[in-house]
This record gives structure tokens, C-alpha cells and sequence, in this order.
């Protein structure tokens, strides 16, 4: 009797160790392929904000677009390859720090 309720405890933790690692696992999964075309999306929106003529500036609403997300995971995209929105403009306006760098008053 003793080793059988031993048996049923040792089942119980083993089952619940595999169900944790397939959990983790197919967590693991998702975010690589998250993190893979998230990869992608900083790619072409560097590519394109590098290519954006004139003065280098692109609405948000666009590089949302191109990319295939949202605005706010755009925003997040867009500070990760060094973008920042302009300051001038009521419509939100991002390019690159390296084309259009702070400006040293409130000024763009």
C-alpha cells in the first residue's frame, strides 16, 4: 500500500514536470518566431526611413503599414533601431536620430 501511494506521487510529479516543459517549450517557439520577425520589421523600417527622401521624415500611420503591426508596436520597433518623432509637427512624424538628430533647442 505504501509503495503504491509512493508510485502515485512520483506519477503526479513526473506528469506535471512534462506538462512545465512542454509549456516552456512551445513558449520558447513562439517567442523565436516573434523575435524573427520582429528582426525583419527593424530591417525594413531602417531600410526605408535610410530611402525616405527630403527630409527623412515618415508618418507613423505608413511605417505602420509597411511593416505589418500596430502603432504602438511600431513606436517600440522605432526606438530599438534608433528613431526618434519629431517634435514640430501635429501629425506623428519618425526618422532616423542619424538623419535628423536632436535638436539642441525645442526646435526640429
Amino acid at each position: 500500500m505504501c509503495s503504491e501511494a509512493w508510485a502515485g506521487v512520483i506519477g503526479a510529479l513526473v506528469g506535471g514536470l512534462i506538462t512545465l516543459a512542454g509549456t516552456f517549450f512551445t513558449h520558447h517557439l513562439q517567442g523565436r518566431k516573434q523575435s524573427r520577425i520582429d528582426a525583419a520589421r527593424k530591417k525594413l523600417l531602417k531600410s526605408t526611413l535610410q530611402g525616405a527622401g527630403g527630409t527623412g521624415w515618415m508618418r507613423i500611420g505608413t511605417l505602420a503599414q509597411i511593416v505589418g503591426a500596430d502603432m504602438d508596436a511600431t513606436r517600440a520597433l522605432l526606438i530599438e533601431i534608433g528613431a526618434r518623432g519629431s517634435m514640430k509637427t501635429d501629425k506623428e512624424t519618425w526618422s532616423l536620430i542619424s538623419r535628423n538628430p536632436l535638436p539642441t533647442s525645442s526646435e526640429d
